[in-house]
């Protein structure tokens, strides 16, 4: 038999006490099964050598962005900050929180953890401050040196290279010159690299420039997901003082290089104020190289070059760092095209494991500024 009405004696409730209970239970379960578990966790220095930015990701907003922190394990001390999110076609980022913890001692370890007392912690890491020892040679500064390392497997095996020699000797810092994670607009793969990376980044600093892939979005996921050092304006140029290396990093990746230009004065002014006695050492970083003897890119950023070489050489830089040449190059010091002993040495360095691969065409003969066959 059928039947085509609901029996009395079940007593089930009206149909819009079930739409109401529906969405009840649908409100309780996002509740238990919201994913509030931090990930993507870095850190970077904020230009004061008593600070540092700690940041990481949520799928779902969490009710404060907390770090605990102290120089033991037992985590006595707690900083605040905030999140927020960025929205591109069909991608809304995830909770993305910055804290930035202050009055830290130096030549001191720190431990941490980040999240929330409802949302959950992260594992407990720790990074160490600026020693304020001489740097020697039994005491020497390690920098990490990267760019243009992206989201495949061999990207990954370039980290695993720079944790296993991290185990080794233990880096300051990272510098990476842009092209960070390929996520060419695909947002998805920018949280697929910081997870890459985090092993590394919650223990050592990760200081960028953005590259050609980050302009792609417009700078917008780079934005929102790093906090490097205030320039006043933006994360996209910058500088800090490490021990006894002054650190400029600026974009090569936008119009923003005449001598007129905000990030020109501000290069021009940075430079003028190093203190050459406490910070002997200049060492600049951006994506596309001014000499370069490859010849996928070669002279690729020109316009730069032709800005910004006179103010190089008047203030001394020592190094620059460049990438987007995916091959490994190094010059004698040069000024103008010509090989000059009290000029800027360039390195190359964009061998970082990104899916389009390395560029093997070199000029020849090799041309005169290049210390160093490829």
């Amino acid at each position: 038999a059928t039947v085509d009405e609901t029996p009395s004696d079940l007593n089930f409730p009206s149909e819009g006490m079930t739409t109401f209970g529906f969405y009840l239970l649908c409100l309780l379960l996002s509740g238990v099964f919201a994913d509030t578990k931090p990930q993507q966790i870095h850190i970077a220095f904020t230009g004061r050598s008593d600070e540092m930015n700690i940041m990481w990701a949520t799928v779902d907003e969490t009710p404060t962005s907390t770090v605990q922190y102290g120089n033991s394990s037992d985590l006595n001390l707690i900083e605040t900050g905030s999140f927020s999110h960025y929205y591109l076609p069909f991608y809304e980022s995830p909770a993305l929180h910055t804290v930035t913890i202050k009055g830290l001692a130096p030549s001191t370890t720190y431990y941490y953890r980040v999240g929330d007392s409802n949302g959950g912690w992260s594992n407990t890491f720790s990074f160490q401050t600026k020693s304020t020892l001489p740097v020697t040679p039994q005491n020497p500064l390690k920098i990490a040196v990267l760019a243009d390392n992206g989201d495949s497997a061999n990207s990954d095996m370039v980290f695993d290279a720079i944790m296993k020699k991290d185990k080794e000797i233990g880096f300051d810092f990272l510098i990476l010159s842009g092209d960070l994670s390929y996520a060419n607009g695909f947002q998805y793969i920018w949280d697929q690299w910081q997870n890459m990376v985090e092993p590394f980044a919650t223990h050592a600093p990760m200081m960028l420039a953005p590259g050609n892939h980050e302009a792609i979005s417009l700078f917008i996921p780079y934005n929102y997901r790093f906090q490097m050092p205030t320039n006043g304006w933006d994360n996209l140029y910058y500088s800090f003082n490490y021990r006894n290396v002054h650190v400029l990093i600026l974009n090569s990746e936008s119009l923003d290089e005449f001598h007129f230009s905000s990030m020109y004065q501000f290069a021009a002014s940075d430079l003028q104020r190093v203190n050459r006695e406490e910070t002997p050492w200049i060492i600049a970083a951006w994506h596309h190289p001014w000499y370069c003897s490859n010849a996928k890119h070669e002279d690729s950023a020109w316009f730069m070059k032709d800005e910004y070489e006179a103010l190089f050489y008047k203030m001394k830089v020592d190094l620059v760092l460049q990438g987007h040449v995916h091959a490994y190059e190094r010059t004698h010091p040069v000024y103008n095209w010509s090989v000059d002993s009290s000029a800027t040495t360039y390195m190359t360095d964009g061998h970082g494991g990104n899916k389009e691969g390395l560029y093997y065409d070199w000029d020849e003969p090799q041309v005169i500024f290049k210390l160093n066959p490829s």
